[in-house]
């Protein structure tokens, strides 16, 4: 009985080892700077392989008897795959062409639904999933905070200057003409996309922390990672927080505000919500400098010709969107731009939905 109790203890050590902190430092390094295998594999996917791994071998341990959101994504990326293959034979046959790094799709799609399942047959409580995604969002922060740092002693030590040499320094890199920070990843953008969801999300645990010492930690993170953010210089980290903020002005408007002024209920407050905060848009886009700065001149004019070339990609991808919603034209590079770009031949549609549209249909 002792012997089973000291298993019993150490497999639950090895779980929670497995679960807060493999698994957070793994998803942080998805984004890392790093030689790639078929530009997909890294440390960070290896790490989520052996977690995997690792889940489906003591999934014995516990029973799978609740359904949860990590099911529907499971369900989500098996029916992506399956229209995936049917979509890839079915254009492959019709036009007997293969379109360029068509098995990165597969791959990734398949790593995806590898991960999920194995987290799905362990069925962790709601509780356990909270935890791990705070230990995610810590790390990211934390890690960025070390890797800032260091290299702000480097700079001083050594007195290097960015602008000279992106080669100089380890986590800044120079784009679209200017220096921007990117941590341990590739492109600012990717630093930019695992800082995204950091401040919203610190802030829900700062509320929710039981301590009054916790809650100024949350908030303190939740500043460095704004911080942080800022330095990426990214539009789109710009725009998931701006977004982020009117999902939740609108559901307090929606519980706290619209119910006071329409009392009928139903779709009334549904399109009272919407016009109040169409209102509130307009009012903050024209009163506020910054705001109307922003809307008006940056998003067209961050760096020449980039976004008119997006907009070429994703009026491209839609087209042919269109002409084959059920099946996609399949996995792989969607657009030629041969005519039209200095990016390259072959892109991906640079719109994640957009993106998995095309492949699966």
């Amino acid at each position: 009985v002792a012997g089973y109790d000291r298993r019993r203890v150490r497999s639950a050590q090895v779980d929670n080892f497995m679960m807060f902190v493999w698994l957070p430092v793994s998803i942080y390094l998805t984004t890392a700077k790093q030689s790639r295998i078929a530009k997909i594999l890294g440390p960070g996917e290896f790490g989520l392989i052996v977690f995997g791994i690792y889940m489906l071998v003591t999934r014995a341990s516990r029973s799978v008897v609740r359904k949860s959101l990590v099911d529907y994504f499971l369900y989500f990326f098996y029916a992506g795959i399956v229209m995936m293959t049917i979509s890839f034979c079915y254009n492959t046959l019709t036009t007997l062409w293969l379109r360029p790094a068509w098995w990165y799709d597969f791959l990734a799609y398949g790593l995806v639904l590898f991960f999920i399942y194995a987290i799905h047959l362990r069925n962790f409580t709601a509780a356990e999933y909270e935890r791990a995604l705070k230990m995610v969002i810590v790390t990211t922060v934390v890690v960025t905070g070390l890797a800032y740092f260091f290299e702000s002693l480097v700079i001083q030590l050594f007195e290097l200057n960015p602008n000279d040499n992106e080669e100089n320094v380890l986590f800044v890199g120079l784009y679209y003409e200017g220096v921007r920070f990117v941590g341990l990843s590739e492109n600012p953008n990717q630093l930019a996309r695992a800082l995204a969801p950091a401040p919203p999300l610190l802030l829900y645990f700062a509320f929710q922390a039981r301590t009054l010492t916790a809650a100024f930690a949350y908030l303190g993170l939740g500043a460095a990672a704004i911080f942080f953010g800022m330095l990426t210089g990214s539009d789109g980290l710009f725009v998931a927080w701006a977004f982020t903020a009117g999902i939740a002005a609108t559901a307090w408007i929606h519980l706290n505000v619209v119910p006071k002024i329409i009392t009928i209920g139903g779709v009334a407050q549904i399109v009272g919500t919407g016009i109040m905060m169409m209102l509130l848009l307009g009012i903050a886009v024209l009163t506020i400098p910054t705001l109307s700065d922003w809307v008006f001149k940056e998003v067209f004019e961050t760096a020449p010709g980039v976004t008119d070339e997006r907009l070429e990609i994703w009026s491209q991808g839609l087209t042919q969107l269109f002409e084959a919603p059920i099946f996609g034209i399949g996995p792989g590079l969607h657009i030629d731009l041969r005519q039209h770009s200095s990016f390259g031949i072959f892109l991906e549609a640079h719109n994640l939905i957009l993106d998995w549209a095309l492949s699966t249909g």
